[in-house]
């Protein structure tokens, strides 16, 4: 996800760091949506947050990760992943600086 961002961005002139953050993003528009998305806009909560979750908090990990470690950081954090998944919402400083700044 995070080269094919970096992909999209550069022509543009933009990085990463310019990105918003999606999870604000996506709360004020989805009163916008309107009759595009009726499934979506009418499901429970819980599943609205659970289909968004990888999109919001992975593209925030992944900025995370890239500005705390750069792009070797970011490899390490795809070659030994935080499971389980509530280490990367609880513990997501601590986790990076784990991850991203260790020495192999």
């Amino acid at each position: 996800m995070a080269v094919m961002l970096v992909y999209l961005l550069e022509p543009l002139g933009l990085t990463m760091e310019d990105l918003p953050d999606m999870g604000t993003l996506l709360q004020g528009s989805a009163s916008l949506l309107g009759d595009q998305f009726q499934v979506y806009t009418r499901a429970p909560l819980i599943l609205r947050q659970q289909l968004l979750f990888p999109y919001v908090h992975g593209l925030a990990f992944i900025k995370a990760a890239l500005a705390h470690g750069g792009w070797p950081g970011l490899q390490r954090v795809y070659q030994h992943p935080p499971f389980p998944h509530n280490r990367l919402c609880i513990q997501r400083h601590t986790l990076l600086r784990h991850l991203c700044c260790q020495t192999r």
